[in-house]
């Protein structure tokens, strides 16, 4: 069991068998990930979509690192701090 916690984690070895099936966990763990990639703005500028999911995916830590992420590879290194505190 050992070797399966590390592979898949923490989480996901304690929800197979006591709360879902596998195939349940990994829907569960796609729409976390899409859930998670959207409000960063992975795939869309968070102001382009407006009204209060701005102000929730800032609340979040996705948003922040994603923003950090983008600041870096830009060379806006004085820009970076602001996201990671």
């Amino acid at each position: 069991m050992e070797g399966k916690s590390r592979k898949y984690g923490i989480l996901r070895p304690w929800l197979i068998g006591n709360v879902f099936s596998e195939n349940q966990v990994s829907g569960i763990e796609t729409m976390i990930i899409t859930f998670s990639s959207i409000l960063g703005g992975a795939w869309m500028d968070l102001e382009m979509i407006g009204g209060v999911f701005p102000k929730i995916a800032h609340a979040l830590p996705f948003a922040h690192a994603i923003e950090a992420v983008r600041d870096t590879l830009a060379g806006r290194y004085s820009e970076i701090l602001p996201h990671l505190v």
